[in-house]
This record gives C-alpha cells, structure tokens and sequence, in this order.
C-alpha cells in the first residue's frame, strides 16, 4: 500500500524465486505455507494469477513504469532442477509482461 499511497516513477517487480523453490520435490512445502500463513499450495497457476494482480493493481492505482524482473539462477549446476524451475518461473513473468504490455 506505500507504493500507491506515494507511487514513483518505476517500480521494478522481483516475485517467485519462493515459489520457483515451492516447486522442486524437496522442498517442504507444508512448512513454508504454515510459516507464511498461505492460502493454499504454492503452483504455477497461482503464481501467474498473483503476479498478474499484482501487475494490474500496480497500473491501475499508479502512472509507474513497471518492470518485471527475471529470477535469478537457483542452485549450483545450470542444469540442475533448481535452475530449470527458475527459468520456468521467469519464463511466466515474461508471459505475465507481456500480457500487460
């Protein structure tokens, strides 16, 4: 809500590395959406469905530039599941960018 209350001119948008995370079948997903008070599972769908409110929310209450920012690489081998999640989820965030013009 500051952000709208006192928009500036660029808001840059860094969402889903948690959520890329919540994806990888060892992470203890049961953990984190009791730690974080979550409304249900973490999923692609979802993530898409929250980022692009965000988004909206965002162009509707202020006259910023908004820019989606890519997930960094998650873990140590560039092909490892962690990278490929976060490549997943910064290929929704294009998608979601895209969307928004």
């Amino acid at each position: 809500d500051p952000v709208v209350a006192d928009p500036p001119d660029v808001i840059t948008v860094l969402i889903g590395t948690n959520d890329a995370r919540a994806s990888l079948a060892d992470y203890p997903v049961e953990q984190a959406m009791k730690r974080k008070r979550l409304p249900e599972r973490p999923s692609a769908g979802w993530f898409q469905q929250c980022l692009g409110a965000v988004v909206e929310r965002l162009r509707t209450e202020t006259d910023a530039t908004i820019g989606l920012l890519s997930l960094p690489v998650l873990g140590q081998e560039l092909d490892g599941a962690p990278a490929r999640a976060s490549q997943a989820y910064s290929r929704m965030i294009a998608e979601v960018a895209s969307a928004n013009g």
